[in-house]
């Protein structure tokens, strides 16, 4: 009786702090160095496992193995080691390929933890089709490495901490014969992430992440106009607020709303996504996931052994609100092998 009565009201508290940040943005708009951006959106804006991208790829409040919630890092009963592999086939390309690997170590069993994760990207296949240009290529690369602490701050409540060890994006657009349309480099500064989560029931989680970093961008271009700007200083935020709710004990829903800002010096990018997902137990071991990626349709399955636990996901358009209008829809797979000790 107390979780169903919990549940309205903590998706009432959820709903009034969004529409509070909701009122409060001022939209504005940016290019050129700000298309770093792009490659974040298949790399470190996403630092979940493949079985929570099946679900929509929410940061905040479902707990798994490797999260991007560090608060989580608290709740973690054993250490886990696991490797992530994520393709994106883009209608207009290029093919953009990602690996991410953790190790999660819990320090004091339901008391404090540590995780550890390391992302690398790149585009095997360059080749694109630019709006308005014709044929050219696309290269993308990023590397970063992560460091969570999360900690019991209460009976219910844990709270965590991320620090950016270190974070290096390229991304070069080319049109016709090396016509340079956009060359970004990017350096993070500085940066970090914190979370915390609330278990308002067995298993269910309110959860709340905000993360900061400060990016050096160099940029140059020779098209429309040649332009070179260096050492430039953008902010990036992302607030991500979720809530997740066992039905049954073999089924679990999500929902989470995501608040990202990119801005510099007389330029602001705003983007506000809305993420939703399921996780149904099929069978002993066997799981089915669907999910929302901000209306791109997502599924996964799933198996978990005594040790071993192997994942697949699909994402339809991700991210095509972003991504849509310069290299049209794609089509996204991970696969991921988790060993638990």
């Amino acid at each position: 009786m107390v979780r169903l009565t919990a549940l309205p009201c903590l998706l009432l508290i959820v709903c009034t702090i969004v529409l509070v940040l909701a009122s409060s943005i001022t939209v504005g708009q940016g290019l050129g160095p700000e298309m770093y951006g792009l490659v974040g959106r298949f790399g470190m804006a996403t630092p979940v496992s493949t079985r929570v991208l099946g679900m929509g790829g929410l940061l905040s409040c479902v707990n798994d193995v490797q999260f991007a919630n560090p608060a989580f890092a608290a709740v973690q009963e054993k250490a886990s080691a696991g490797v992530r592999y994520t393709t994106t086939n883009l209608d207009g390309g290029p093919q953009v390929d990602s690996w991410l690997a953790h190790y999660t170590l819990p320090l004091h069993t339901n008391r404090d933890g540590l995780q550890l994760s390391f992302m690398s990207l790149e585009t095997p296949e360059t080749a694109a089709l630019l709006p308005g240009m014709g044929p050219g290529a696309v290269d993308m690369s990023e590397t970063a490495l992560v460091v969570d602490y999360g900690r019991r701050i209460s009976g219910k409540l844990t709270g965590g901490l991320s620090v950016l060890g270190f974070e290096s994006v390229d991304m070069t657009v080319t049109a016709g014969p090396g016509l340079v349309v956009a060359d970004v480099h990017d350096k993070a500064e500085w940066g970090f992430r914190g979370g915390l989560a609330y278990e308002w029931a067995p298993g269910d989680f309110v959860g709340v992440v905000y993360s900061f970093s400060r990016d050096s961008v160099d940029c140059s271009s020779q098209f429309p106009q040649p332009i070179a700007l260096d050492d430039l200083s953008l902010d990036n935020s992302q607030l991500a607020i979720g809530v997740s709710r066992h039905l049954a004990p073999h089924v679990l829903l999500a929902g989470e709303y995501q608040h990202g800002v990119t801005s510099r010096t007389g330029s602001r990018g705003v983007a506000d996504t809305w993420n939703f997902g399921m996780d149904y137990l099929l069978a002993p071991g066997w799981s089915l996931r669907l999910g929302s990626n901000n209306f791109d349709f997502c599924w996964g399955l799933g198996y978990a052994g005594p040790h071993w636990r192997l994942d697949y996901a699909c994402i339809n358009g991700w991210n095509s609100s972003d991504i849509g209008q310069l290299l049209g829809g794609s089509s996204t797979h991970s696969v991921e092998a988790v060993y638990c000790f």
